[in-house]
């Protein structure tokens, strides 16, 4: 598949698939509470919240705080309260730098811009993956662990699949294959794969982990995106979109006939998708049922590109991409369901400086930047400054470090976009969370005892 990797058109239609990277994302108010959309449950759903417009932030929450999944798979407790932060070990003493002995780390498996963790029913899931001792093969599992990160338990067989997308939906765990969009009961996570999905041989290259794009779920239905390839050149041409009702599995296109149909996000218990027509210049929005059906085109400014997130509240635009080239100063554009202007802040006040943003609930923003030592650390920044910035810098508390150790010979994991150093950004934007510490129990953390 790396030959058609290399590949791949840089066309039109992929940037449309990826350009959400560049925003600030989509989000739900409280842990175990719902969103403003009533058919979302923060328990049971597949948190799209976390995923917007072709990627997925590494992070999932729960009632008392963040779970962010740092460099080389390291996983990083955030109490929401206190803003303190320390991998999630139960070792005393642990300094989180050998992977062999430190509990924090997941050895996960997957893309850049797949889902890596997912909270459900009060437990923490993700993919992982068990490489044999010559690291010439791996194993692949659905693992489960508590909160506090003790009792992992790998729950399926080896699923033998270098898995990109995979989330857990109302009872299901639901994932993609090369050729094929599976489920499994999570009562019986052992048993033979339901399909609900699959393609033709002459539709698929074998061992492609790009096939399926995007995978995600709202209420009773899932959606996700297929690589169209021009089989004989070896080369994309497009995509192609698909939802799924989950009670009777039946499978339909969402089509356009004026371009690449691409999933955004969900609001009001809608569908918001967009349509990019080869030159990826001319974009339309839509809201329609969450079967695909009776379409509404979405107006206003805001619809006319598709730099555009929802987080349950606001809608925000961001120019990152065009930061760099026009030299001027990144600005990140908020708007209200109706499409006016709320407010506007800035990440950095350098000029031809962009941060590239994953999607985030609106709460808090989390990321990381370059500290004032050039070395990449965990940031958080309260989203209750929106509506109150006025085009100011937005202020981030720093948490701690984002990598603890090089994991050798491992398969290195991807930053979450380009980010301006903390010394672009006014000194009174930021601040210092005190007293980090690198031996912490999650208990501790949580009890705001450190």
């Amino acid at each position: 598949m790396n030959k058609i990797c290399k590949r791949v058109l840089c066309s039109a239609l992929a940037l449309c698939m990826c350009a959400g990277t560049a925003l600030l994302g989509s989000g739900c108010s409280t842990d175990q509470q719902p969103t403003v959309n009533s058919t979302f449950n923060y328990e049971t759903d597949m948190q799209y919240i976390y995923c917007s417009a072709g990627t997925c932030a590494a992070l999932t929450k729960t009632d008392t705080g963040y779970y962010y999944v740092g460099d080389h798979d390291i996983l990083i407790y955030i109490d929401k309260e206190s803003k303190k932060a320390t991998p999630l070990c139960s070792k005393p003493n642990c300094l989180h730098e050998d992977p062999d002995v430190c509990d924090a780390y997941l050895n996960l498996t997957g893309t850049s811009s797949g889902l890596k963790i997912q909270y459900y029913k009060g437990s923490l899931y993700f993919i992982e993956r068990e490489n044999s001792k010559d690291l010439t093969s791996s194993k692949i599992y659905l693992t489960k662990m508590d909160k506090d990160g003790k009792n992992r338990q790998r729950l399926t067989n080896d699923l033998k699949f270098g898995i990109c997308e995979w989330m857990i939906h109302r009872g299901y765990f639901y994932y993609a294959t090369d050729s094929s969009i599976m489920r499994l009961s999570m009562d019986d996570l052992k048993a033979e794969p339901e399909v609900l999905f699959k393609l033709k041989e002459n539709e698929y290259f074998k061992d492609d982990t790009n096939t399926f794009r995007w995978l995600m779920a709202y209420g009773d239905y899932a959606y996700f995106n297929v690589s169209v390839y021009d089989m004989e050149q070896e080369v994309l041409k497009g995509f192609s979109y698909y939802v799924i009702d989950t009670n009777s599995k039946k499978v339909k296109e969402i089509k356009d006939n004026d371009g690449t149909v691409c999933w955004d996000t969900f609001a009001g218990d809608k569908l918001i998708y967009y349509v990019c027509d080869e030159s990826g210049k001319n974009i339309k929005y839509y809201s329609s049922d969450l079967s695909g059906d009776s379409p509404q085109p979405l107006t206003g400014e805001m619809f006319k590109t598709y730099h555009n997130v929802f987080d349950g509240k606001y809608y925000y635009h961001s120019d990152s991409a065009e930061t760099p080239k026009n030299g001027k100063q990144q600005v990140v554009q908020v708007y209200d369901q109706k499409g006016s202007k709320v407010d506007s802040f800035m990440f950095s006040d350098k000029t031809g400086v962009a941060k590239t943003c994953l999607p985030q609930d609106n709460e808090y923003y989390i990321t990381v930047l370059q500290d004032e030592n050039g070395d990449k650390a965990l940031y958080m920044a309260d989203k209750s400054q929106i509506g109150s910035m006025n085009g100011g810098v937005l202020k981030f508390t720093k948490l701690c470090k984002d990598r603890w150790y090089v994991v050798k010979n491992s398969w290195p994991t991807v930053d979450d976009g380009e980010a301006p150093k903390m010394s672009d950004i006014p000194e009174e934007a930021v601040t210092e969370a005190k007293g980090e510490t690198t031996t912490a129990k999650f208990d501790q953390v949580k009890n705001g005892a450190v």
